[in-house]
């Protein structure tokens, strides 16, 4: 029970969302561009997914999602929407290929990377630290640490 959590300090997600390895994530229902998916989870203190480990590509991967990457603002430069460089990468083979200005990331169904242009619109993945709550008074400290335990 929600209460329950709270009261122990135990990670939770807001409802709607999965949680995994201290992560909450949020599968859209519904297609936008990369931009307009970007301001939704960026509305609910989110960002589009950035991939960082091979766990986390195998969570992900289920149907066509945008992913937190793009090479817009300089050209073959692909950076994830938190600033960092692509390191790991699944991308299909020949790609990203830049075909008809094509500057943002998705995944695949078969979970395999690719880069499409800003027109076209799929579903997203929104992602977002997991919160941890407390009904008892802890310092910020204390806070971290039970948090950091479960």
């Amino acid at each position: 029970d929600e209460v329950d959590r709270l009261l122990i300090g135990v990670p939770w997600c807001q409802s709607g969302w999965d949680q995994d390895q201290g992560r909450c994530y949020l599968f859209s229902r519904a297609n936008q561009t990369w931009e307009a998916a970007r301001n939704s989870c960026l509305a609910q203190n989110a960002d589009l997914v950035v991939i960082n480990d091979q766990m986390e590509q195998n969570r992900t991967m289920s149907r066509v999602y945008w992913l937190g990457l793009s090479d817009q603002k300089v050209e073959s430069q692909w950076l994830w929407v938190d600033g960092s460089p692509l390191k790991l990468s699944f991308l299909s083979t020949g790609e990203p290929n830049d075909s008809s200005n094509e500057d943002y990331g998705t995944m695949a169904i078969d979970g395999c990377w690719n880069d499409i242009n800003c027109y076209m619109t799929d579903y997203w993945i929104c992602k977002k630290p997991w919160f941890c709550y407390s009904l008892t008074e802890l310092t910020t400290l204390d806070l971290a640490s039970q948090c950091s335990n479960h």
